[in-house]
């Protein structure tokens, strides 16, 4: 703790910080999750503040630019394995009853007519049979970058038939 102040009262001062680091990292979107992220950090500082290793104001700012690095890590990789829109037809299925592999089965056709076959191949291989890339690469006799460029270049067309309304989730 610093200077008997109450958490509350170092919220509101660094207040600032935080707001500061989000936009250095070119955050646009979800900010305020962001925001509280970088709370997060600011509370970690607060709890783990030490005046014999340096001034709050420093270690207040690397745990909080470090929170947001991680957490935009971590959202990073998220996106990196889901489609955009995938998730509304997931749920639209668990709403429905339905199960993914049939609804799949149905609907490829949809999705093939935005997609390559490998792509289509990648989306069928990655959704119904669970399979990581590197699995999908030693199956087509391709390397795990061919796989990846597959994955980029389908969620980019899907998200784009998505955005034009030529796609939706069923």
């Amino acid at each position: 703790m610093i200077e008997n102040r109450t958490f509350a009262e170092v919220a509101k001062q660094y207040e600032p910080l935080i707001r500061g680091q989000i936009k250095k990292l070119n955050i646009y979107r979800n900010r305020e999750e962001f925001y509280q992220v970088g709370l997060i950090g600011l509370w970690k500082a607060y709890e783990q503040f030490d005046q014999e290793k340096g001034s709050f104001s420093t270690i207040a700012l690397f745990k909080v630019r470090g929170c947001l690095l991680d957490f935009l890590r971590k959202e990073g990789r998220y996106s990196d394995h889901h489609i955009y829109g995938m998730d509304i037809v997931f749920d639209y299925m668990e709403d429905e009853g339905c199960l993914i592999a049939e609804w799949l089965d149905h609907n490829l056709d949809d999705y093939r007519k935005f997609l390559t076959d490998r792509e289509a191949q990648w989306l069928y291989d990655t959704v119904i049979h669970d399979k990581k890339p590197a699995q999908i690469a030693h199956e087509q006799k391709v390397s795990t970058n061919t796989v990846a460029t597959w994955r980029k270049k389908a969620k980019a067309k899907l998200q784009e038939a998505m955005k034009k309304g030529e796609l939706r989730g069923h």
